[in-house]
C-alpha cells in the first residue's frame, strides 16, 4: 500500500479515532503473535493502520501472513502495508531521477555549466580576455579548480 492510500484513508476517518500499530524493526513476531494481535484489532472495533516489516531474509524467519480472511473481516477498518517495498520504489525514483539529473544536459549538468560560464564571464570582465579564451583549453579537472579559486577570491 502506497503512502498516499495511506493518507487518504486516515483523512476518511475523524480525528484521533485510528490506532496505529508498528513494531519497528527490532522486533520479530511470530505467526501465533501476529494472529493473536489480528483478532485483537478484529474484536475491538477500532479502525487501525498497522505498519508491518517483512522478515529478515538472513533470520530464518518464517514469512508471517495474516489470519485466513483477516482483511475481509477488518474491511474498512484496517489498512495494512509493508514499509519496505513502498521506501525501496522511492528509493529507486529518486536514484533515477539523481542520475537523470547529474547526466550530460541533465539539470545539475547544466546548472554547472551555467556557473562555469558564469565564472568565464566575469574573469573576462576582470582580466579583459574574451570568454571563449577562458578556459577553452582546460579539462574538466582545470575547470574545477578554476571555479573553486574564483570561489575562494571573492
Amino acid at each position: 500500500m502506497k503512502a498516499d492510500d495511506c493518507l487518504e484513508w486516515l483523512d476518511s476517518k475523524p480525528a484521533q479515532s485510528v490506532v496505529y500499530i508498528s513494531f519497528g524493526s527490532v522486533v520479530y513476531l511470530s505467526q501465533e503473535q501476529v494472529n493473536e494481535i489480528a483478532h485483537g484489532l478484529l474484536n475491538s472495533g477500532v479502525s487501525f493502520l498497522w505498519v508491518m516489516k517483512p522478515p529478515h531474509k538472513d533470520a530464518g524467519v518464517e514469512l508471517l501472513v495474516l489470519p485466513e480472511g483477516f482483511l475481509e473481516k477488518a474491511g474498512d477498518n484496517a489498512t495494512v502495508g509493508f514499509k519496505a517495498t513502498e521506501m525501496k520504489q522511492n528509493a529507486l525514483k529518486w536514484k533515477a531521477a539523481a542520475e537523470e539529473a547529474v547526466a550530460e544536459g541533465g539539470s545539475s549538468d547544466r546548472n554547472i555549466q551555467a556557473f562555469v560560464d558564469e565564472v568565464r564571464t566575469r574573469s573576462a570582465a576582470i582580466t579583459g580576455k574574451s570568454t571563449s579564451a577562458i578556459g577553452a583549453d582546460l579539462d574538466l579537472a582545470s575547470k574545477v579548480e578554476l571555479v573553486e579559486s574564483k570561489l575562494v577570491e571573492s
